[in-house]
Formats: C-alpha cells, sequence, structure tokens
C-alpha cells in the first residue's frame, strides 16, 4: 500500500494529486494530455453517480437517446454565440481518405450536443402536441484544454450527463429550470453529501447561446469555488438558429413575466404589455411604430398563454382595434440545457476524504463492504474461509461485497488500503467470530480508526441497515458543519484583504460591471461567481473594490 503522507487541509492540491491516483480512481499516464485512464474504483463512482441522476430524470419525464459523437461543422456553426464559446476548444477529425461527397466536409467531435440534438428536433417537432420534449444523453464531450489539466476537475474527455428539452412557451420552460435545479439539488446533497450553493452567472460569464445560466458551486478544502452543475435557459436562440418552429393553438407569445408578442402574416409584429387591469398594444414594422391601443382588460387567473380567457380578450382586441385577422400560429419553440460531469465525483472526494484517503457515499462505493479473514493456521484457514463464504452469501443480493483472500497481505495491511480505497464498512472473520457465531464491523471513520461493532450473523442484516444510515448521516453532518465557515459576508476591501489566506470565499456589495470584474481577476485571482438565485440588493453599498454604487452581492473567490 502506498502512504498518503500529506496533510488534506494544509496542503490540499497535493493531496488531492496525490489521493486520486493512490486510491485507485484514476491512472493519467495515458500519453495524452487530459484523458486520464479510469480504474474500476473511480469509474463506478462515475457511473453510480450519472445512474441516480438518470433515474431522477426519468422519475420526471425525461427518456434517453444517443446522438453521433460526430457534428458537421456547418451545423455546429449555426448559433453565432455558440461557436464563438466553443471555436477554440473543438477538436477536427479528418478522414485519412475521404470518399468524394465528403471531401469538402468538415467535421468536429462534439464538445456538446446542442446544435446536433437541435438539428434532429427541428425535424421531430412541428406542433405544440410534440412539447415539451423532455431528453437526456450520458456521454462524452471533447474540449481541446489548453490550461493545466486536473483529473476529473480539468480535461479534454469529460464523462457526463447533458439534457436538453423543448417546451412551447417561457412558463413552462422556466418551470423546468426549478425543475432541474431540484433535480440536481437531490443528487448533490441527498445523494453524495455535497453541500452546495446557487448562483445566476453574470451575463458574461453565462453558456455560449443563453439568455441565462444558473450554476451549482460547491468549495473545495482550498477556498476554491468548484462548479459542479449548470442550467441555462436558452429562450428561442438555438430554434431561430435550427429552425424549431411549432404550430400553436393561438399566436400569443409571452416573452416576459407581463409581455406577449405576436406576428401576421407581413410579419409585423404586435407586442402586448399588461400592467394590472391596463393594456398597451403597439404594432411595429420592423423598429418602426405602425400604430398603438391603450385601454382597461378584465381577466380571471395569471398572465400566461394557458389563460384562454385572456387570450381571446386579447385577440378580440387586436381585432377590432387593429382590423387584424391574419396573426400567425407558428411560433419558435424555448429551450433548457443542463447538465453535470465526473466533476462531481472530485467534489465528494475532495470535501469527504481525509489524510487516510477516500470517504465515499456508500450508494456510490464500488466495494461496499469487505470481508477480511484472519486465521494463523490451516485448520483455521478452512473453517474461517467457510464462515467468511457463508456471510458472503447472506449479504450478495443486497450489498457489493467481497472477500479479501490474498494470503500475501497481513490482515493490517488490508485494513489500511480498504480505507485508502474508501471502503465504507470492514467485516473481520478470526476465530473469535468463528466460535461465536458473530462478525466484527469496522466503520471507516474521518481521520480517526474505524467504529467496531461485535454482531451476531442472524442480527446481521438488521444491524447493517441502522449502521448505513448513521455512516451517510455523519458524513452529511460533517460536510453540513465544513460548508458554514467557507463563506464570509464583508462589505469593505480590508477586510478582504486580511482573508485572502483563509481558504473561503466570499460574498461582497459589487458594481455587475464585467470591466470591474476583470480588474478584480488581475489583482487578486479571484473569480465573480453571481448573485443568488433572487439576487440579495445591496442597497446603499458601494462596490467593494471599484467604490461606485453597489447593485446586488455577489459571490467572489478562486476558483478552478
Amino acid at each position: 500500500m502506498k502512504e498518503v503522507n500529506l496533510d488534506k487541509n494544509s496542503n490540499f492540491s497535493e493531496w488531492y494529486n496525490n489521493i486520486v491516483r493512490i486510491s485507485k480512481i484514476i491512472d493519467d499516464r495515458y500519453p495524452v494530455k487530459g484523458m486520464p485512464v479510469y480504474y474500476p474504483n473511480g469509474y463506478f463512482a462515475i457511473r453510480k453517480i450519472l445512474s441516480i441522476l438518470e433515474d431522477e430524470l426519468e422519475k420526471n419525464g425525461f427518456e434517453p437517446y444517443w446522438f453521433p459523437i460526430l457534428i458537421p461543422y456547418d451545423i455546429f456553426k449555426r448559433e453565432s454565440e455558440h461557436i464563438k464559446g466553443f471555436e477554440s476548444e473543438v477538436f477536427y477529425v479528418t478522414p485519412s481518405k475521404p470518399i468524394e461527397e465528403e471531401k469538402e466536409i468538415k467535421y468536429i467531435l462534439r464538445p456538446t450536443s446542442e446544435t446536433e440534438m437541435y438539428y434532429m428536433f427541428s425535424l421531430w417537432i412541428k406542433s405544440y402536441r410534440d412539447l415539451p420534449l423532455l431528453t437526456y444523453m450520458t456521454n462524452t464531450v471533447y474540449r481541446y484544454e489548453t490550461k493545466a489539466t486536473k483529473p476529473l476537475i480539468r480535461g479534454r474527455e469529460i464523462l457526463w450527463n447533458e439534457a436538453h428539452t423543448v417546451h412551447k412557451d417561457l412558463d413552462d420552460t422556466e418551470r423546468m429550470i426549478k425543475k432541474s435545479m431540484e433535480i440536481y439539488s437531490k443528487v448533490f446533497w441527498d445523494h453524495l453529501s455535497i453541500p452546495h450553493i446557487w448562483v445566476r452567472r453574470p451575463d458574461w460569464d453565462k453558456f455560449a447561446g443563453a439568455d441565462y445560466t444558473l450554476a451549482a458551486d460547491t468549495i473545495l478544502p482550498d477556498g476554491r469555488f468548484l462548479q459542479i452543475g449548470t442550467t441555462h435557459l436558452l429562450g428561442r436562440n438555438f430554434s431561430k438558429a435550427f429552425n424549431i418552429i411549432f404550430e400553436d393553438e393561438h399566436p400569443f407569445i409571452k416573452i416576459d413575466k407581463n409581455k406577449f408578442e405576436a406576428f401576421n402574416e407581413n410579419n409585423y409584429r404586435y407586442e402586448i404589455e399588461i400592467i394590472e387591469n391596463k393594456i398597451k398594444i403597439r404594432l411595429y414594422n420592423n423598429n418602426e411604430l405602425i400604430k398603438s391601443y391603450e385601454g382597461n382588460i378584465e381577466f380571471n387567473g395569471e398572465i400566461s398563454e394557458d389563460n384562454k380567457d385572456l387570450i381571446n380578450k386579447i385577440s378580440d382586441i387586436i381585432k377590432n382595434k387593429f382590423n387584424e385577422n391574419k396573426l400567425i400560429n407558428k411560433k419558435f419553440a424555448w429551450q433548457t440545457s443542463f447538465g453535470i460531469s465526473m466533476r462531481t465525483l472530485s467534489a465528494v472526494i475532495s470535501i469527504h476524504g481525509d489524510n487516510k484517503g477516500l470517504i465515499l457515499p456508500f450508494e456510490i462505493s464500488n466495494i461496499q463492504i469487505i470481508i477480511i479473514p484472519i486465521y494463523y493456521s490451516e485448520d483455521e484457514k478452512n473453517k474461517i474461509l467457510e464462515y467468511c463464504e457463508k456471510v458472503y452469501n447472506l449479504l450478495k443480493e443486497k450489498y457489493r461485497v467481497r472477500i479479501d483472500k490474498d494470503e500475501t497481505k497481513s490482515p493490517g495491511w488490508k485494513f489500511n488500503q480498504y480505507e485508502l480505497l474508501g471502503v465504507p464498512f470492514r467485516i473481520s472473520i478470526g476465530k473469535k467470530e468463528l466460535e461465536n457465531n458473530t462478525v466484527t464491523i469496522s466503520i471507516r471513520q474521518y481521520n480517526n480508526k474505524s467504529k467496531n461493532y461485535e454482531v451476531k450473523l442472524e442480527n446481521l442484516l438488521n444491524e447493517l441497515n441502522k449502521l448505513i444510515v448513521e455512516y451517510d448521516k455523519e458524513i452529511k453532518e460533517r460536510a453540513r458543519k465544513y460548508f458554514e465557515n467557507k463563506i464570509l459576508k464583508l462589505d469593505n476591501l480590508k477586510d478582504l484583504e486580511n482573508n485572502l489566506d483563509k481558504n473561503i470565499a466570499f460574498k461582497v456589495p459589487f458594481c455587475m460591471r464585467e470591466e470591474c470584474a476583470k480588474n478584480i481577476k488581475e489583482k487578486y485571482s479571484l473569480d465573480v461567481r453571481g448573485t443568488d438565485i433572487i439576487p440579495e440588493e445591496a442597497k446603499d453599498k458601494k462596490c467593494i473594490f471599484c467604490n461606485k454604487d453597489a447593485k446586488y452581492y455577489v459571490y467572489i473567490g478562486k476558483s478552478y
């Protein structure tokens, strides 16, 4: 067994780089930068995390799809903002001997799947009856990362799950954004005990082609933010680029909380605004105002496309006041996309692990229970191994359990090795256990010797159930306490500077200007991560950096 020999809290970066290798998560000796080989201990955990997510998605009506790894470049470049965000990162694929009809076609390895999926969505979606479309794909994407790569955190081959949805209106799209956050938080916290915050990324840091981006950030022991999940409201940007058009029941499109628009056959645009019981309607040809109307409107229910009473009354006003009978029901669809990757496992390792190795939530451990026989003679050996098999057969239907029969390693070596690998439970069986018809259960503890319990064989399953609940509960409670002290709220620059060496992140008043964010990055190596989902106003505060009027409190810190 290799030794950890590093203190996680005082030298986190080296601890992490060491632990992911010696605990059999990855082997990065493969000769392509940013593309490690995953051992079973690491790959199983990633697959299990993504499987948990798939189950949650399918409970909410999502279905799995598979799309090709190659994307024709002319499809990829259709959404102009999207291509700006990924152009420098793509891998181009060139056939050695392209056939005649493909000589002029450029292919890329998918860096993300929006463009290839939306090309197909435009062929599938024709009517409001086809919506919503809820899809997901667990796959690999490829990005030519030129910065320093870090196992599980920054690489060129990304193992992940991406979900893509299509909706008929803004309200349904925003409901999906909220649902995506609920699904992800259930995976991160309920299943994996990763504490995190949800933030709204500033406009300069949103996903390329999105209206806005919300991100789940955790904070690692060195105080750096790690993004573990994102969800993007794409609006109609991609549907306009890919012509994802559907026929709806009516022509009105909600574009904001109290605004609609509609188009006639000449592509003139109606803009409708409703404030309480007042309605304003403006008719435009391009940006030229042609005609307007203001009046009263009484309706029941909310301002939404599904409110038939409201929709009918707006329609009647436009017919009567604008003599309009040729509004069109064809609309561009609304979309979202969201994804999580193997970064989630890096958060699990970083937050839960200790100086002895990995500590893994029971659900994602490749080996959940290891049985270690202890004997000192051939006579003991046969009887004890037989008893180990009996225990194994009792557990194997419910748990991932193994017996370590390796005679070249001592029991003590094995104890340390399985702690390093993050195996939650160890069952030791020797002469005493054999004679008493018991087992000794040892539970992985944070920077401590294992807790030991002697359990009668007939009570083993019941006792294990209780101990597993307690094991995961301790992980969650420790993570909760860890995160409580990871964000410091400050209002002045001096206090910030005095705390820069504390391995924490900050929440500060900020002017929301990109130029100021760039200056912060240059001077302090701190990133502006964003605001709370509902931004906290910084009333009567000055920006902590430029001293101009602050708009909101933002999270700032170093990041991966």
